[in-house]
C-alpha cells in the first residue's frame, strides 16, 4: 500500500512538472526556465484555467501525505517521532500547495511560504537521516545505503539554497538596449523548483525503505 501511494505521488508530481512546461511553452512560446520562473506563474500569467494542473500537485502530496499518516498508524496508538514526521510532512504539503497560489506581489506570504518549505525539507530529511542511520546500524543491509545518500543529499543541497545571500533578490537587470529584463536566475525560484524535485526524489527514498 505504502510503495503505491509513494509510486502514485512520483507519477502524480511527474505529470504536473511536464504539463507545467507543456503549458507554459504554449502560451508564452518560450521554454519554462526552472532558474527564473516562479511556479505560481505557469498558471497565474496566462488563463486561470490553467490553473487545473495544480490539481495533480494536490494528488500527489495528498499520496505522499497519506504514507506518513499510514507509517504513524501503530496497533498501540500513534508513536511521537512518527507523528512529528507527519507533521513536517503536513507542513511541506501546505507551502507547496501556497507557493503554487501565491504571486509575488504577496512577497511577504509567498517567501514564508517558501521558506518553510525548504526548512520543512531539511527537518524532514535530517529526520529521516537519524532513522536511516538507526536501522542501518541494526540491520547491516547495504541497501540502506541508498537512502541514506539521498537524505544527506537533500539536506546538505537544501541548507546551501537556503542560506544563499541572493535568496530574495528579485530585480529585474537591463539588458544592452537599457530594458529591464529578467535575469538568467532568480535564486527564490529555483529554490522552489529544487525543493520541488527533491520532493520527488524523498519518494524514492521511502519506496527503497519500504521494500526492505
Amino acid at each position: 500500500m505504502q510503495i503505491a501511494l509513494a509510486v502514485c505521488s512520483i507519477l502524480f508530481l511527474v505529470i504536473y512538472i511536464f504539463l507545467s512546461k507543456f503549458i507554459y511553452k504554449k502560451f508564452t512560446n518560450t521554454n519554462l526556465n526552472f532558474s527564473n520562473v516562479f511556479p505560481f506563474e505557469v498558471w497565474s500569467v496566462q488563463h486561470p484555467r490553467n490553473m487545473l494542473i495544480n490539481v495533480f500537485a494536490f494528488a500527489s502530496g495528498a499520496c505522499y501525505f497519506s504514507n506518513f499518516i499510514i507509517n504513524a498508524a501503530s496497533v498501540n496508538g500513534f508513536e511521537v517521532s512518527r507523528m512529528i514526521q507527519a507533521i513536517l510532512a503536513a507542513l511541506i504539503i501546505c507551502c507547496f500547495i501556497a507557493i503554487l497560489f501565491i504571486p509575488l506581489s504577496k512577497l511577504k506570504e509567498h517567501y514564508t511560504c517558501a521558506f518553510l518549505f525548504v526548512i520543512g525539507t531539511i527537518a524532514l530529511s535530517s529526520f529521516n537521516l537519524v532513522n536511516d542511520f538507526r536501522i542501518y546500524s541494526i540491520d547491516k543491509n547495504l541497501i540502506m545505503l541508498i537512502p541514506i545518500i539521498i537524505d544527506l543529499a537533500i539536506v546538505i543541497v537544501s541548507l546551501i539554497y537556503v542560506l544563499n545571500p541572493r535568496l530574495l533578490d528579485l530585480d529585474y537587470v537591463k539588458d544592452e538596449k537599457g530594458i529591464s529584463v529578467r535575469p538568467k536566475t532568480f535564486q527564490l525560484a529555483r529554490t522552489e523548483w529544487l525543493t520541488i524535485f527533491i520532493f520527488l526524489l524523498s519518494q524514492v527514498s521511502f519506496i527503497v525503505i519500504s521494500m526492505i
